[in-house]
């Protein structure tokens, strides 16, 4: 291990650097440093890059929080990893001691939102911790969770999404048998597409105008693919369930709630995961009484992690369809290019090849 490593660094406005950072070193005892095996490219990094920017993001951090890698220091006082274990993140781990983390609302931790920690994305001025676009990260040591070292460290980077997928399948309770819709067959869509034919759905329909993501829909379990440039998506929902809509309609897209609405059977539940900030959608909430729907907000996760990495592990879902790149850190600039366009769907960067 050198003195310096590369990094992706965010410059604000839009840009987004490589250059050379010092290698981070332990600084308290509960620190925990990883050598970086893999990490995502997430729709939320991309938010950070629009100009105007979707996410406020701190000028010199380095992004990245769908990351996993190899142990290769600790703090004195870390028992749960040593040096040499690989390791999964979660990047939003809570306290467990706070007023809503108490109350059974872990992904609302008051001191993880106060004190800012989460690594490559800033939600609080001033306060940052840098992520996992980098060869090292430095982390603390209660973010981690050791797995099998005969996982692939692209796969073992999935669990966060993963993880934000399956916490909001508990949330809805479903059940073999029901149909469900999903609109938008990002890599977030596709793993709600493969959890519901794992979990038994009589039919999965997707709503998904690229015809990359299309495909892939498909692959993971999708039952009717529905192209909304070219079909009325309401007409065809109700062609595919007798008139009467899905138990389950999931958006994961950001702007279609009132669509959700439209699709949803009486007693359907809608879980509304997709965020576009610039959104601001007029309703009709006449429907949402009559039909006595129940709608869902999906954040972050709700200590599902470990249940997450035992679906990775158990390769119950496709996710080699769902990563469809893998490339080196230095060549992120063409994966968050190909991630723009909807060609490249999960783009996993390599910074080490360990």
């Amino acid at each position: 291990m050198g003195d310096t490593m590369l990094a992706a660094v965010f410059k604000g406005n839009g840009r987004l650097e490589l250059e050379q950072r010092p290698v981070p070193k332990v600084r308290e005892d509960t620190d925990v440093i990883l050598q970086v095996g893999a990490v995502g490219i997430c729709g939320t990094d991309l938010h950070m890059l629009d100009v105007p920017p979707k996410l406020t993001g701190k000028v010199g951090i380095i992004m990245g929080h769908e990351f996993s890698g190899r142990v290769t220091e600790v703090g004195k006082t870390v028992k749960m990893v040593k040096p040499g274990d690989h390791v999964a993140i979660d990047p939003n781990p809570p306290c467990g001691m706070c007023e809503n983390c108490r109350s059974g609302l872990p992904n609302a931790c008051i001191p993880h939102f106060e004190n800012e920690v989460c690594p490559g994305m800033p939600l609080t001025p001033g306060l940052y911790w840098d992520g996992g676009y980098a060869e090292y990260v430095r982390i603390p040591h209660h973010f981690c969770y050791r797995v099998d070292k005969s996982l692939p460290f692209w796969k073992v980077s999935l669990v966060e999404p993963l993880a934000c997928a399956v916490s909001c399948m508990k949330k809805v309770s479903f059940m073999p048998g029901e149909t469900a819709v999903v609109l938008g067959a990002g890599p977030i869509g596709l793993f709600f597409v493969g959890l519901l034919k794992a979990s038994g759905a009589l039919k999965v329909i997707v709503s998904e105008p690229a015809p990359v993501r299309a495909r892939l829909a498909a692959a993971c379990g999708a039952d009717v693919i529905i192209n909304p440039n070219k079909e009325n998506v309401k007409d065809r929902v109700m062609a595919e369930t007798e008139g009467k809509g899905a138990e389950v309609v999931i958006e994961a897209v950001g702007w279609l709630f009132p669509l959700c609405i439209e699709l949803a059977r009486t007693g359907g539940r809608i879980i509304l995961f997709g965020v576009d900030t610039t959104a601001r959608a007029e309703i009709d909430t006449t429907p949402i009484i009559s039909k006595e729907l129940q709608i869902y907000g999906g954040f972050l996760t709700k200590y599902v992690m470990p249940l997450a990495l035992r679906i990775l592990q158990s390769g119950l879902l496709p996710v080699e369809k769902i990563v469809s790149h893998k490339m080196p850190l230095q060549k992120i600039h063409e994966g968050i290019a190909l991630t723009r366009t909807g060609e490249g769907v999960k783009v996993m960067l390599i910074p080490n090849e360990i």
